[in-house]
């Protein structure tokens, strides 16, 4: 039943070719030309070549795409959503490329009224050293009622942050991070999702002994300045 649906002519295909999920190339003239898919980047060569010729089983790419399709949580936490993570990162991510500032303009803005340096590290980091200014509200304290708190009412109230990856250093109170996982990455996309539209982050990286940084230590300020 399979060969039949799958024959094709030996002027088309060869008489040596068969079908490639049986780990048989199809005719390499087909390599030449761009697989009709987004799905087809992820086969075999072989699967490649002879996705070419969609007439012969028109229902492949159908079951390639519930292939790759995201898989949905069986039993979901209706209190976990990361399908509504993933879009929120999604949208966030153009707005960011436009929000990342060099030393000098991130601290041009840090002085403009109603400016908030907010870092984001954890509690004894921070005491150990940090921006001068900046107030302290850990990534994993963030609450709305604790955002509202170090913030104020206005929701579009200018918020400036850097995190460990920031800093040449690469010691404490700043050890280098995963950068796929950096501090500010989560920072901005938490802010975005709990309303806060208007938030910059720190671009360069820099040295926290350079005196254009401010760097000092001690207790965070109560914030809402």
């Amino acid at each position: 039943m399979h060969d039949a649906v799958h024959q094709s002519s030996p002027a088309k295909r060869g008489r040596g070719t068969t079908k490639w999920w049986r780990g048989v190339s199809a005719d390499a003239s087909l390599a030449a030309k761009p697989p009709p898919s987004r799905y087809a980047c992820h086969l075999p060569r072989f699967a490649r070549e002879d996705l070419m010729d969609m007439k012969e089983y028109p229902m492949l790419l159908p079951a390639l795409a519930l292939l790759f399709a995201a898989p949905e949580d069986r039993a979901p936490n209706p209190q976990i959503d990361y399908a509504g993570f993933a879009t929120l990162t999604g949208d966030v991510r153009s707005v960011r490329a436009r929000r990342l500032l060099d030393l000098a303009a991130f601290t041009a803005k840090a002085g403009e009224k109603g400016a908030l340096i907010l870092d984001a590290r954890s509690a004894d980091k921070f005491a150990a050293g940090h921006i001068d200014g900046a107030v302290n509200l850990p990534l994993t304290d963030f609450t709305a009622e604790a955002l509202a708190a170090a913030i104020g009412p206005n929701r579009d109230r200018p918020i400036l942050i850097y995190c460990n990856n920031n800093f040449s250093n690469h010691r404490a109170p700043v050890p280098l991070k995963n950068p796929a996982l950096a501090l500010n990455i989560q920072t901005f996309i938490n802010l975005v999702g709990y309303g806060y539209p208007n938030v910059w982050e720190l671009r360069d990286v820099v040295d926290f002994n350079d005196p254009r940084v401010g760097w000092t230590a001690g207790a965070s300020s109560a914030g809402r300045t």
